[in-house]
């Protein structure tokens, strides 16, 4: 900036300009930060700052650079292709080469630096060279697919895993369907190990790497490898293009798998589309699991979801189910949709017999909401299912009983008077033992 200044005041065009209120202007406008301790200093506020300018000087850097001039050449790739810390520079500056070559044909400078640049990274990182090949765009990639192709492909030859799979990465990382014959099978094979092996290669995978009629071909597939398609891409990034494919795909299992992954990227319109494609039951199985995930505009129909499995109660609920319709009890509570009686409605319908041990992280939840509002009945509830059995490790389970009632009282001494008690005592699960 201060060498701008300088031009521009030798041509009379500005006044003098001081460094310190060159420095105070970027400081203001937040480029740089200016640090007092222990001495005054100026660093870029964020790096990228840092990385763009660096672009600028390597960019020039490599447009000088000459094919006969092999010094230089390999001066350059030992100061930054062959260094992790100019990776980010480098691909700034394959981005700038793609906007400056645009179609083919155009930018012949750009176009041989783009090429020269390729071609230094795939002596030093297959991956990164199917990277920066990508971001050089169209022009740039017509002119080194073939090179790079026959440095992928020999290296996925190599009887090596290694090799292999660093050669399936590069590929993937260039985005082109040129690797289709390689990629499609590693994806639909019947080795589910080997493709969720390969998303786990490069999980940026570009639709772009199956072919321009990748919606067919991925139709054809099984169902768990769909599946696996659209949650492996969509947990990474939001595409319109594969929540289409999932909106269309008659798969509850795939309309699951991409409600999933766009909950996670947090797509809520993405997300409102594939539920909305859902069938009745199927939206509320989501909904139940997740329903704090939900879309705003869809909290109605989730709150029906939950109301129908907290109220739809069977005549004999095993433990699963019982249990899962307290944690849904619960969920209502929290979002202020239930009361304390839908809540004890739930914990009344637990199976009680000794053969349902009823876990503590799933219950104890339940019973502290009810004790601070209803006591003397949480303390009832516990103290029956510590006498028949239900509840395993009572010392976890007294501090919610204050009182025994006395109907169970009573059922403890008759069964003191009538039973033989050496079997019970001998027992540490018996209920009636820790009673």
């Amino acid at each position: 900036v201060a060498k701008v200044a300088d031009e521009l005041r030798g041509h009379g065009q500005i006044g003098q300009v001081e460094p310190a209120v060159i420095l105070g202007c970027l400081t203001a406008h937040h480029l740089l930060e200016r640090v007092e301790y222990p001495e005054t200093v100026f660093q870029f506020e964020h790096q990228q700052f840092q990385e763009y300018y660096a672009a600028l000087d390597v960019h020039a850097r490599l447009l000088c650079l000459q094919n006969d001039d092999q010094d230089t050449i390999d001066q350059f790739v030992a100061a930054y292709v062959n260094d992790s810390a100019w990776a980010e520079p480098l691909r700034m500056i394959a981005g700038a080469l793609a906007e400056r070559t645009g179609t083919h044909g155009i930018g012949g400078q750009e176009i041989h630096a783009g090429v020269k640049l390729v071609d230094m990274a795939l002596g030093v990182d297959l991956v990164f060279a199917g990277e920066l090949a990508r971001l050089c765009g169209s022009a740039i990639w017509h002119e080194v697919r073939i090179s790079v192709g026959e440095h992928f492909r020999a290296a996925y030859e190599i009887p090596d895993r290694n090799y292999r799979r660093n050669a399936v990465a590069a590929m993937l990382a260039t985005g082109s369907d040129d690797f289709s014959d390689i990629i499609l099978p590693l994806l639909s094979g019947q080795d589910r190990q080997m493709r969720l092996g390969t998303y786990r290669i490069w999980p940026d995978i570009h639709l772009s790497s199956l072919g321009s009629d990748w919606r067919e071909r991925v139709g054809t597939w099984s169902e768990e490898a769909r599946e696996e398609f659209v949650s492996e891409l969509l947990h990474h990034r939001l595409d319109d293009e594969i929540v289409s494919f999932a909106v269309e795909d008659n798969s509850v299992a795939v309309k699951k798998a991409a409600a999933s992954g766009l909950m996670w990227t947090g797509s809520d319109d993405a997300l409102t589309r594939v539920l909305e494609s859902m069938d009745a039951k199927t939206f509320e199985e989501v909904a139940v699991e997740s329903p704090e995930n939900f879309p705003p505009a869809l909290r109605p129909r989730v709150i029906a979801a939950m109301r129908k499995l907290v109220e739809d109660a069977l005549d004999h609920p095993s433990l699963l189910q019982a249990l899962h319709r307290l944690q849904t009890a619960l969920r209502l509570f929290d979002l202020g949709e239930a009361g304390l009686k839908d809540v004890r409605n739930v914990m009344e319908t637990l199976p009680s017999g000794d053969g349902n041990r009823l876990e503590l992280r799933l219950v104890r939840p339940a019973l502290e909401v009810l004790h601070d509002l209803d006591p003397a009945w949480t303390g009832r509830w516990v103290a029956v299912r510590i006498a028949k059995g239900a509840l395993y490790g009572h010392e976890e389970w007294l501090p919610f009983m204050t009182v025994i009632p006395d109907d169970i009282v009573e059922d403890i001494l008759r069964r003191v008077e009538t039973e033989d008690l050496k079997r019970n005592f001998t027992d540490p699960e018996d209920g009636f033992a820790h009673a």
